[in-house]
């Protein structure tokens, strides 16, 4: 079913940022971190989720909106913050208090 996918999607992003935050803290720690690691990760946050995960949600929010637009109105918000938020997240970690 494909809120089961898109759940199973956002644990597996959540591990993603996991990694990622451990590979930038063994290179503030001095050592080196896998780059292969975290280029994967990126390549992953450029492409999957505006190509394959966002459209799924949208789709689901405008079946929802179609059957219960009160429904819909209340939690429109959750919309709008994934593509802003998690697709910048692993850039914004890279980037530290500079990129903010």
């Amino acid at each position: 079913m494909t809120i089961d996918l898109l759940l199973r999607e956002h644990r597996n992003i959540d591990l993603l940022l996991t990694f990622l935050q451990r590979e930038l803290e063994v290179f503030e720690h001095g050592t080196r971190p896998d780059y292969e690691v975290i280029r994967a990760i990126l390549s992953y946050f450029e492409v999957y989720p505006a190509m394959y995960h966002h459209p799924q949600e949208d789709l689901i929010f405008s079946k929802l909106e179609t059957r219960d637009p009160d429904a819909m109105s209340a939690i429109s918000h959750m919309n709008t913050r994934k593509s802003s938020t998690v697709c910048t997240t692993p850039f914004k970690l890279l980037m530290g208090p500079r990129g903010s």
